[in-house]
């Protein structure tokens, strides 16, 4: 085996590793923290690889407190609007701990990541 197909074989096994982390990492959360509706009151920017890229600031209500946590978990290029509803989870053990439920970023994104470590894996395959 060459090592060419060698290494193309294991940058697809670390894309469909990367990928059902993030994917099953996702569902975990879902099932285990607690749902709420949140609402976007302010954004971090910061800049990536020449990019402003965003984290949303939300505010809700846990166990009868108001809470207001940046989105840790992913910087995105077009966030949510100021004043925008949206459905969140957090971490009952620690409230500033929260994933945005969106199909983009729970499912579509590690699914990418699995689908091209699949895809890149069936070229080596064929080319051995």
């Amino acid at each position: 085996m060459n090592n060419e197909y060698f290494l193309l074989i294991a940058a697809s096994l670390l894309y469909i590793a990367i990928g059902t982390f993030l994917l099953l990492n996702n569902i975990k959360k879902l099932k285990e923290w607690k749902k709420t509706k949140a609402t976007v009151v302010n954004y971090v920017k910061s800049r990536s690889e020449g990019q402003i890229m965003y984290s949303e600031v939300v505010s809700f209500i846990a166990n009868g407190k108001k809470i207001e946590a940046i989105n840790t978990n992913e910087q995105v290029a077009y966030p949510f609007k100021i004043n925008e509803k949206i459905d969140i989870v957090y971490n009952p053990l620690n409230n500033n701990e929260i994933m945005i439920i969106s199909l983009f970023r729970v499912y579509i994104f590690p699914i990418a990541f699995i689908l091209s470590g699949l895809l890149i894996l069936f070229i080596a395959i064929t080319r051995i």
